[in-house]
């Protein structure tokens, strides 16, 4: 607060994605932008990358990071989205809990 918060025109909350982050910023900070830190989220990329291409995960996890990275959470969600395989499987539970 001494550093302007309450004047600020924008206010982001970031938060790495926990459950309990949320609720602290449903509580005291809802009408900030909630945000996931980059780490977090390439985080979570990483996890489904080992699942859905064992060979090549780090090409998969740069692919999905650059998206992210130009075109948000929109786009990265829809080209998941595309990814997704039609029939159950390992890969498919891994994309599924990423989307």
């Amino acid at each position: 607060c001494q550093c302007g918060y309450r004047e600020a025109r924008e206010k982001i909350f970031a938060a790495d994605g926990g459950g309990w982050c949320w609720d602290i910023q449903a509580r005291y900070f809802s009408d900030d932008a909630g945000v996931l830190d980059w780490y977090h989220a390439s985080e979570h990329v990483w996890d489904p990358a080992r699942q859905v291409a064992p060979g090549s995960s780090s090409e998969w996890a740069g692919s999905a990071l650059d998206r992210l990275h130009a075109g948000g959470g929109t786009e990265l969600l829809g080209w998941l989205k595309s990814q997704v395989p039609p029939r159950r499987s390992k890969c498919r539970t891994a994309l599924e809990k990423l989307i």
